[in-house]
């Protein structure tokens, strides 16, 4: 039977995902609270990774470390960058890029880190497997692609949206969260494949949702990516691990 780990940064989204399973069993990794269960086929492993990067990195070693896992899912929200996205529009990234580190003066690329390529990759067979899912779900809601940028910040002034366009083009950001540059650099180094949704809570691109309005959609974006992550688990059913 395939290990499929779950991961979401806050407990809302891991709730969300929860409400749609059958009944989990607790247990613990090291330092790392995990949920147990079984769904199409697959053991499902879950944990909440906690918010930023140096949390979700910690969780994702932890577990990895402790478990054969074939295929890591991070699932979650995130905030629009592109004009023409709306609140609880979804993102399926083939790209991931961390946007607040810089190392230039020492000539490397916005956003690569010292030893680390310019650019981490989702899963080709994952993202295949996912677009699947969606041919079931005739009202889903629209879904970009691109890349995820991934920092500490919370995205919101116009100022750092100009940023993140200047240097890394004006459309190739998709959206921006907190973590996916950081699973992605684990996931890359325990050789272990990995598919990124997001659900847009708000579109500062766009002048939607601020951090006022997040709490309100946050709920909402949650359900719908936990259920398209199902139905991908489904669309997989019977896959090799």
């Amino acid at each position: 039977m395939k290990t499929i780990a779950i991961l979401a940064p806050m407990q809302e989204e891991l709730d969300a995902l929860l409400k749609l399973l059958p009944p989990a069993e607790a247990g613990r990794l090291g330092l790392l609270d995990v949920l147990e269960t079984e769904y199409a086929g697959s053991r499902l492993v879950l944990a909440r990774s906690g918010v930023g990067k140096v949390n979700t990195a910690m969780s994702a070693a932890v577990l990895l470390s402790h478990l054969k896992v074939d295929e890591v899912v991070n699932v979650g929200s995130a905030g629009g960058m592109r004009a023409g996205q709306r609140i609880l529009d979804l993102v399926v990234p083939d790209e991931v890029l961390a946007v607040d580190v810089d190392v230039t003066p020492l000539g490397f690329a916005f956003g690569q880190m010292l030893g680390e390529p310019e650019v981490y990759h989702t899963d080709d067979r994952l993202r295949a497997r996912f677009a699947r899912a969606l041919e079931g779900w005739a009202d889903h809601p629209p879904v970009h692609h691109g890349a995820v940028g991934t920092g500490d910040s919370f995205v919101y002034r116009p100022d750092q949206l100009a940023t993140i366009a200047e240097r890394f083009g004006a459309d190739r950001v998709a959206c921006v969260e907190m973590e996916g540059a950081a699973l992605a650099q684990v996931c890359r180094r325990f050789s272990v494949p990995l598919l990124i949704v997001r659900s847009l809570s708000d579109v500062p691109a766009a002048g939607e949702g601020n951090h006022i309005d997040f709490p309100v959609f946050l709920e909402r974006a949650a359900h719908n990516a936990a259920k398209l992550v199902l139905a991908m688990l489904e669309a997989g059913q019977g896959e090799a691990g």
